[in-house]
């Protein structure tokens, strides 16, 4: 009997651990209009969706919003959950449609998700515009995602101000894995990220 609950807590963990979630973008049919459209209006689009490529339960999911400040974590909260009680916004057939736009006005970065095409989680920033702070997505085709651990998702960031009129931009993807030491790394004093987590 020890030997059998033994094997089946190795295969459940192996399976687990084999589970993956990929992202596949979706076809861009914008016209040459509309891109250009965006960029005069400072909008960001990105549309895409979460496959879940196992045969399992429907997945839980959460964004979380994170603010650091000279590498301190100054806040934290759960931007986005899951509710397995609304069918809409949770994984159905495996996947999940999701939708992030951005756009730069008067001082204010205001961002919306959009998931399922329903469902909106909208958050405004007071930024400044001469801090150049701007919104970046990290998650790409080629993520993978394992169960029960979190992923850099997206972020506000801004080039290092070296002086009046000058910054130097900084290469994000390089430290990926270390986002939360980007203070240390970049000299990064203040940005915000949002984090990833998927469970069963």
């Amino acid at each position: 009997m020890k030997n059998f609950i033994l094997i089946l807590i190795i295969f459940i963990s192996l399976d687990s651990f084999a589970q993956k979630i990929t992202l596949q973008a979706k076809e861009n049919n914008e016209s040459n209009f509309d891109k250009a459209l965006r960029n005069l209006d400072n909008i960001s689009f990105y549309d895409f969706k979460f496959v879940d490529n196992a045969e399992s339960k429907s997945l839980k999911y959460k964004v979380i919003l994170t603010e650091f400040i000279k590498g301190i974590e100054v806040s934290q909260v759960v931007f986005i959950e899951s509710n397995p009680n609304l069918p809409i916004g949770n994984f159905e057939n495996k996947e999940l449609p999701f939708s992030i736009i951005s756009k730069f006005s008067d001082d204010r970065l205001k961002i919306m998700f959009t998931i399922a095409k329903v469902i909106n989680y909208k958050k405004t920033f007071e930024l400044k515009n001469e801090d150049r702070f701007d919104f970046n997505i990290f998650v790409n085709p080629k993520s993978e995602f394992e169960i029960n651990k979190k992923y850099l998702f997206c972020a506000i960031i801004k080039p290092i101000k070296i002086s009046e009129n000058t910054y130097r931009n900084c290469d994000f993807n390089s430290a990926i894995d270390d986002y939360k030491d980007w203070y240390t790394i970049f000299g990064l004093d203040k940005y915000y990220i949002f984090e990833i987590e998927f469970k069963n």
